[in-house]
């Protein structure tokens, strides 16, 4: 199993066609529509669940959130209760990021410098559960930085068919769910570029425990009989549809990243980064149109 190219590290595209952000030749965007994230680990244990407003496109999701819970910081980054989030997801590429602003008038945001690194520094996101989209609240303000998380390739679980569950009977299926697992590694890229990683101890533990085992946990083994996710092999398959929730997630150690995935996933993001992060980050996506995207389209 081998990570899909990243842009600008050992080849692949730059991204994909974002003119689509607006929507294909001839035909409306599609509707935003609430979601929830759920990012697992490898242990099978689900790790931080999360509710915004998701637009997508051809193998692309962006979400906008709100963070609403106390400050966390990750390193030189510190999120913080107001926050506003503008995370896009891929179905082929082993990484997200987020975008992280103050909440202000709209313009604040701007992007970071096209160069400059930062070396070490170690924080911890911990195991979270924020709030909502923007809703009424203000466009974003100033750029606090950005996040990139190192992970399996996202995919997105539509609800299953039917109606509220009833009283006695089977619980109400799931709604829509943007779903990956998360490698640990991380970088945070401040709005002047420089960079660095945060907890590389708990990446180099995940790839020794992948290195022993795909489910290196009993909670695996516990996730996979309750029907956890299955992560992406060496590419996403983008939405599931279908009456099972999980479908396209099934749970069971097949398809799960092993230890050389996950190191060769971080080589080819550390080596992105080295070429200039900050550029890096500007480049993946039009931000300032994304989120004007996001709150036009608000469900």
């Amino acid at each position: 199993m081998n990570p899909s190219p990243l842009p600008g590290a050992g080849g692949g595209s730059a991204g994909p066609e974002w003119p689509a952000v607006t929507g294909a030749p001839g035909l409306p965007p599609r509707p935003a529509r609430r979601v929830q994230v759920e990012a697992w680990l490898a242990t099978g244990r689900l790790k931080a669940t999360w509710e915004g407003t998701l637009i997508e496109g051809p193998g692309w999701w962006c979400v906008a959130a709100e963070w609403s819970r106390g400050p966390v910081a990750a390193g030189p980054l510190t999120f913080e209760p107001g926050d506003r989030l503008l995370e896009v997801y891929w179905a082929d590429r082993w990484y997200n990021v987020f975008r992280v602003a103050r909440p202000g008038p709209p313009g604040g945001a701007g992007r970071p410098a096209p160069e400059g690194t930062g070396r070490g520094g170690k924080g911890r996101a911990g195991d979270e559960r924020w709030g909502g989209g923007w809703g009424g609240a203000g466009w974003a303000g100033e750029l606090k930085g950005y996040y990139v998380n190192l992970s399996t390739p996202a995919r997105l679980v539509e609800p299953a068919a039917g109606g509220a569950g009833q009283p006695g009977g089977p619980p109400a299926p799931p709604g829509l769910r943007l779903v990956y697992v998360d490698g640990v590694l991380d970088a945070v890229i401040g709005p002047d570029g420089r960079w660095q990683w945060v907890d590389r101890d708990e990446f180099r533990q995940l790839v020794r425990a992948a290195g022993r085992s795909r489910w290196a946990h009993p909670a695996g083994a516990k996730a996979a009989a309750a029907g956890g996710p299955e992560p992406a092999g060496r590419r996403g398959t983008g939405s599931s549809g279908g009456g099972d929730p999980a479908a396209g997630m099934r749970g069971g150690a097949e398809g799960l990243p092993d230890a050389p995935a996950w190191v060769e996933a971080a080589r080819r993001l550390a080596a992105a980064l080295a070429r200039g992060a900050g550029a890096f980050v500007a480049g993946l996506v039009p931000w300032d149109q994304l989120e004007r995207r996001v709150r036009a389209s608000r469900p």
